[in-house]
């Protein structure tokens, strides 16, 4: 399996999108609320369980899940992954860029 590391991130403030550009020459555009729905951290996959949330296509439970919620921070994890702070105030999802590429993948399969 190919391993993906992006060769930019672009934070979008205005339309809090961010962007990833990877080394395949691919793009990803991810917003915050899907990524605070998507959140990988135990206490966020234990509440999707619990509601039986599935983070694939992300049908519904952004909506339900993260109205209105932006990107404070995004910060390094070693060279493997970002940790985001979001405006809700929750910062303990770190996202590594094969969690990050799986979504986008998944997302722009949705779209299809």
């Amino acid at each position: 399996m190919a391993t993906y590391i992006p060769n930019a991130i672009v934070l979008h403030a205005r339309s809090q999108m961010l962007e990833l550009r990877w080394t395949d020459e691919t793009k990803a555009w991810l917003a915050s609320r899907t990524l605070r729905a998507a959140c990988p951290c135990s206490a966020c996959e234990a509440t999707r369980i619990a509601a039986k949330r599935d983070t694939d296509c992300m049908s519904g439970p952004e909506d339900e899940w993260s109205p209105n919620i932006d990107f404070s921070a995004i910060e390094p994890v070693g060279h493997y992954a970002i940790r985001i702070v979001f405006s809700d105030g929750h910062d303990r999802g770190i996202y590594p860029w094969t969690y990050l590429r799986q979504l986008s993948l998944q997302l722009s399969e949705c779209a299809l």
